[in-house]
C-alpha cells in the first residue's frame, strides 16, 4: 500500500515539472535547440565553480562507468 502511495506521489510530481527539464522533445528543450542559450555568463558564488566542477567529474564517471558496463554485457 505504502509503494502505490509513492508511485502516485512521484507520478503527481513529474507533472509540475516542465517538459524540457524532463527530457522531452528537442522541440521543447531549448538547451538542446541553442545550447549557448542555456550558459550561465555570470560570476560564481564562493564555492559554487568547484562544486560544479565536482559535479561534473561525478557525472561524468557515472556515464562512463555506464558505457563500461554495456560495453562488458556486450562481450565487446
Amino acid at each position: 500500500m505504502v509503494l502505490c502511495g509513492s508511485l502516485v506521489l512521484i507520478a503527481g510530481c513529474s507533472s509540475i515539472v516542465p517538459s524540457f527539464l524532463r527530457g522531452g522533445s528537442s522541440d521543447t528543450n531549448p538547451c538542446k535547440v541553442n545550447p549557448q542559450s542555456c550558459i550561465y555568463r555570470g560570476q560564481y558564488e564562493p564555492g559554487e565553480r568547484e562544486y560544479a566542477e565536482r559535479e561534473a567529474r561525478r557525472l561524468n564517471y557515472q556515464s562512463m562507468e555506464r558505457l563500461n558496463q554495456q560495453v562488458r554485457a556486450a562481450g565487446i
